[in-house]
């Protein structure tokens, strides 16, 4: 293998595939990275044997050849070149990576490249293609509720369900539930698929996959492939049914107010000071417009540091009504609306709230309620 290629086409490529690499693992060469030159490309590839990343650039290939190199040392190396062109031979006797650029020489111990897992698949063709501005602003509004606790795995994953002309995305932890919807420029493939993605490979995904143009999407032998012209993310799929999410869903309510969402996000943001030190436990105060604008009293209280409110004025129909949430679910819910004003939606003060963008379809937010402060 020999090739020459620009230094910030090496680093933007290799930046992508290794966060795949195996940080933990009594596989050797799962920590490395596998560097296979061909066709005037460089390919990079990297896997966990859960998630794997392949990314490819245009490089000056002289001579053919694969091998694996630690990635972590790799990357770290690259990061410190000049800018220019590098310079890359595998000396096959030794399995070791030549690398030159500008004044810097070094060499790289590796591991051949017959011994590294596959991480590519084929493309079957069948799936759909989704508007990556339109997947990655879907990712960002469900990915923050999936489940941290490993108890139930399956809460680890995001629901991705295409039926008919629509993808759904879901992420549930038991105390929240968030959903995204978009319509779909084709049908579904033939009957249409439901599968649960593990929400890390979903977050490398969306970090991943450039600014625009199409993703191609399909599931495939427990798998699940995302396919750009030069980037493919293969991740394993979480074998379990995703909970019936829809049951949850209040379909009805008896008090609903409309705020700004930047002052409702900032009357949280100080709530959670002092929620904090109590389960961030804070109390959300309705009171009816009834002819005169109406409003929210969003409060807080710790027993050993103090406590805060602040008053919001809003538009509030129906009940008067006292519920507490968990504020950090709040604020994480309203970083990712990106429209002036909300919707809270409720029936109860022991019933699930519902959060969405006023103006926006597609995106909604299930909220458990918490037990009052006395």
């Amino acid at each position: 293998m020999k090739l020459t290629i620009p230094k910030n086409n090496l680093s933007s490529a290799l930046q992508l595939a290794a966060r795949a690499a195996a940080t933990r693992s009594t596989l050797p060469v799962l920590a490395n990275i596998l560097l296979t030159a061909q066709n005037g490309y460089l390919r990079l590839s990297a896997t966990d044997l859960e998630l794997g990343i392949t990314s490819q650039t245009l490089a000056h290939v002289q001579e053919s050849g694969a091998t694996t190199i630690p990635a972590r040392t790799f990357a770290d190396l690259v990061k410190t070149l000049p800018e220019g062109e590098v310079s890359l031979t595998l000396k096959p006797a030794t399995e070791t990576l030549h690398i030159r650029c500008g004044a810097t020489k070094a060499d790289l111990k590796g591991i051949p490249a017959k011994d590294f897992p596959p991480v590519e698949m084929q493309d079957t063709g069948k799936g759909l293609k989704v508007e990556i501005p339109t997947l990655k602003e879907m990712i960002q509004q469900v990915v923050f509720a999936a489940s941290r606790d490993e108890a139930r795995p399956v809460l680890n994953g995001v629901l991705l369900k295409a039926k008919g002309n629509r993808l759904t995305l879901a992420a549930a932890d038991g105390f929240r539930l968030a959903v995204a919807e978009m319509s779909l420029a084709q049908e579904a493939v033939e009957d249409g698929f439901q599968v649960v993605v593990p929400a890390r490979a979903l977050v490398e995904l969306a970090r991943a996959l450039p600014t625009a143009g199409e993703v191609h999407l399909a599931p495939l032998s427990g798998k699940i492939i995302f396919q750009t012209e030069n980037l493919q993310v293969v991740s394993q799929l979480i074998d379990a049914n995703f909970p019936e999410y829809e049951a949850v869903i209040p379909r009805t309510y008896e008090t609903r107010a409309v705020l700004t969402k930047a002052a409702f996000l900032n009357a949280c943001s100080q709530a959670a000071i002092f929620a904090t030190h109590e389960n961030n436990v804070t109390r959300l105060d309705f009171t009816p417009s009834n002819g005169v604008p109406g409003q929210v009293l969003v409060a807080a209280q710790a027993a050993e540091t103090g406590e805060q409110q602040s008053e919001l004025p809003g538009s509030v129909e129906g009940k008067p009504l006292t519920i507490a949430f968990n504020v950090r679910y709040l604020q994480d819910a309203l970083k990712v609306i990106d429209v002036p004003e909300i919707a809270l939606e409720m029936t109860a003060p022991n019933c699930p709230g519902l959060l969405r963008p006023v103006g926006q379809e597609g995106f909604l937010h299930v909220l458990m309620p918490m037990h009052l402060y006395n």
